[in-house]
C-alpha cells in the first residue's frame, strides 16, 4: 500500500483553447498540508468558509475501504476529517466513530449552502452505531458546522433498496446544486441496481 505523509493541493490551470495533449496544461503547486501521519486514502474539495476558502479533508491510514466482498477488508484505523485555509492554518480537526468505515461508498462527503448564509455545511453519511459499522439503522445524514466541526443536525438516512447484493447496497451518495437560484441537496443510496434518490429543500422537507 502506498502511503502519503502530506496532502499536496495541486491547482490545474487550462488554456482557454481546446486542450490536445498534456503540454496543454500549467500545473502549479500552490500549496501543502502536513496532516502529520502516513496516509493509505485521502479526500480534498474545496469549502466556502464565508471570509475566505478552505480545503476540507477525509483521510485515513487504511487504504479506501471497497463494499464488494472480494475487496473489503475491516479498518484499522478511524477515519478523520479537517479543514483547512488556503493559507495552509488548520481551522479544525476530528476524528470519526469506529462505526464509520472510511470509503467514498461508505461515507460520502459533500460540502455545500443549503441554508444560504455564505458559508458551506458539510454534508456526510454517519453511523451511530459504533458496534455495527455494516449498521443500515445506524446511519444519518449529519450536517457539520465548517467553521468548528461540531454537528449541528442529524437526520435518518434512507435506506437501501434491500432486493440486492450488500455490495451493491452499500454505496452512498450526496451532492447538490440550483433550481432557480433555490439550493438544493440531492442524497442517493444503491447502485448496480435498484436506487433510491432525494431532493431535500433549505428546510430539509422532500
Amino acid at each position: 500500500m502506498k502511503v502519503l505523509g502530506q496532502v499536496a493541493i495541486t491547482l490545474v490551470v487550462l488554456w482557454p483553447h481546446a486542450c490536445a495533449s498534456a503540454v496543454d496544461y500549467d500545473l502549479k503547486e500552490i500549496q501543502q498540508f502536513n496532516v502529520g501521519m502516513e496516509l493509505g486514502q485521502c479526500r480534498a474539495v474545496p469549502v466556502d468558509l464565508g471570509d475566505e476558502d478552505g480545503i476540507f479533508l477525509a483521510y485515513c491510514q487504511d487504504a479506501e475501504v471497497d463494499p464488494y466482498v472480494e475487496m473489503f477488508f475491516f479498518p484499522k484505523h478511524r477515519m478523520k476529517v479537517s479543514v483547512y485555509t488556503r493559507s495552509g492554518k488548520e481551522v479544525w480537526a476530528r476524528e470519526l466513530g469506529p462505526g464509520v468505515i472510511p470509503g467514498i461508498w461508505f461515507a460520502p462527503f459533500f460540502p455545500f449552502d443549503l441554508d444560504s448564509d455564505g458559508v458551506d455545511e458539510i454534508w456526510f453519511v454517519n453511523n451511530i452505531d459504533d458496534d455495527r459499522p455494516l449498521s443500515i439503522r445506524g446511519r444519518r445524514l449529519e450536517r457539520l458546522d465548517a467553521l468548528t466541526g461540531k454537528m449541528t443536525h442529524q437526520y435518518p438516512w434512507p435506506a437501501p433498496p434491500s432486493d440486492q447484493s450488500n455490495s451493491h447496497r452499500f454505496r452512498n451518495f450526496i451532492l447538490g446544486g440550483h433550481v432557480k437560484g433555490r439550493p438544493v441537496l440531492v442524497t442517493a443510496q444503491g447502485t448496480y441496481g435498484p436506487m433510491k434518490l432525494q431532493g431535500w429543500n433549505t428546510d430539509m422537507s422532500k
